[in-house]
């Protein structure tokens, strides 16, 4: 999805490079107005151009609805309690209910959080002794009813802070986003939400930098005691063999997963060294995916990046250029290697780029080119030791083994560097 801040007056509609309408709708934020628009076809590591238009055509909803006690899309069925959580989530797609029967997921719970030391950096196992469940409910209404995004708006608040969420579906995403403003005042707190979810398995697991670990849902041994917070990065997901659900965040990196309830750490308020630690205001999103098959079938690591690396959308005037209005510098064939970044060479003007393997399995991928490369090289992660990779066109070959970092140096042709310079000045 696209979104640009947007001025202009009446009803307007999206066009794409091939003159295709596609949904949009244009929504009111705290900085003004916003265009939201589906992108069907952004192509790898490149851009696509799309017009915008007084609006011909309507383009459906299909089965986006929203009201105050449930939001549909053709994915999922949500409801929701008197108090903003969410009572039910079923999945159209294979008639499976994700939460289990008699309880309420996106619960927000305070802890009292007074560790014996280290005050800002340390989370006790005792913490849980003492909760606070948020239950105070300011507003639930109705804030978009697409046809790109609808959402509801529950506003709760404790003692000293106010929790605004947008709960929202998409269209034409199957996951559920918590779009979340708080204004925090708390002293020795700490604020997670919950999710129990109707899915049973002994390992959780958790993305780390490059790759994944597992790690046991149960607290059989003291060590696995001792594991009661689990850093991660962008996704945690605990799934059984044909089914899952992963919770995607965009910045917050504690979590812990205890039989069959997921958990994100949202804020803490310690005192010392700072006696204001994270007062004030915070924006953050987290997202509900659940999926059919494993976290690797589900594609969970591509659903984490499309909610962390958002499409970037630049508004400009119509006019000539010379570029076309759809291009990919490079596309990978596999979808377990992502090709994390592209940057220049530090020593020569080679580009380089950083991939890895990240579902743990092995096997090839072929990244092809816009433009025929005249040498290829793997290299270490300081660019040195270089061994040369056959070219064939505008493809190379390599081979991944599971968890790879793979770095690439790449030279193109006095054609491709013409188009290199070109997406620069672009």
């Amino acid at each position: 999805v696209g979104q640009i801040s947007w001025h202009g007056a009446g009803p307007v509609e999206v066009i794409d490079e091939k003159g295709d309408a596609v949904p949009s709708q244009i929504i009111a934020t705290a900085e003004g107005r916003t265009l939201l628009f589906e992108v069907h076809r952004l192509p790898s590591v490149g851009y696509a151009v799309y017009r915008v238009r007084r609006k011909k055509s309507m383009i459906p909803g299909g089965m986006l609805k929203a009201s105050r006690t449930r939001l549909e899309n053709k994915f999922f069925r949500v409801e929701l309690s008197s108090r903003g959580e969410i009572s039910r989530i079923l999945d159209k797609r294979v008639g499976r209910e994700v939460i289990p029967p008699g309880q309420t997921a996106n619960r927000l719970i305070l802890y009292e959080d007074r560790p014996s030391e280290f005050d800002a950096w340390n989370l006790d196992f005792n913490y849980e002794d003492v909760a606070y469940p948020v239950t105070k409910v300011e507003r639930i209404k109705v804030i978009e009813d697409g046809p790109v995004r609808a959402c509801v708006n529950v506003v709760k608040s404790t003692e000293n802070s106010r929790i605004d969420q947008k709960i929202c579906l998409w269209r034409n995403m199957p996951r559920i986003d918590f779009v979340t403003e708080v204004d925090w005042n708390e002293k020795h707190r700490l604020l997670k939400a919950s999710f129990p979810v109707d899915v049973l398995s002994r390992t959780a697991t958790y993305e780390v930098q490059y790759g994944a670990i597992e790690r046991p849902t149960h607290f059989s041994t003291s060590i696995e005691k001792a594991r009661f917070e689990v850093p991660a990065q962008r996704w945690i997901d605990l799934s059984e063999t044909n089914y899952g659900v992963a919770l995607l965040n965009d910045c917050k990196y504690g979590f812990d997963v205890h039989e069959n309830v997921m958990r994100i750490s949202l804020l803490r308020s310690p005192t010392e060294p700072d006696p204001h630690a994270d007062e004030g205001l915070h924006h953050f999103t987290y997202s509900l995916y659940p999926h059919p098959g494993s976290w690797q079938e589900a594609n969970v690591v591509r659903r984490a990046y499309e909610l962390n690396v958002p499409v970037l959308c630049w508004p400009v005037t119509k006019h000539n250029g010379p570029l076309p209005p759809h291009l990919s510098f490079v596309s990978c064939d596999a979808e377990n290697v992502v090709i994390d970044w592209v940057k220049k060479a530090e020593d020569t003007n080679e580009l380089v780029l950083r991939l890895y393997e990240a579902h743990g399995s092995r096997g090839d991928a072929r990244l092809t080119f816009q433009e025929p490369v005249s040498s290829a090289a793997e290299c270490d992660l300081l660019e040195e030791n270089d061994t040369t990779v056959n070219c064939s066109g505008r493809s190379i070959l390599l081979h991944f083994s599971p968890w790879e970092i793979k770095t690439v140096k790449i030279r193109m042709s006095a054609a491709g560097r013409g188009l290199v310079d070109s997406q620069r000045s672009w």
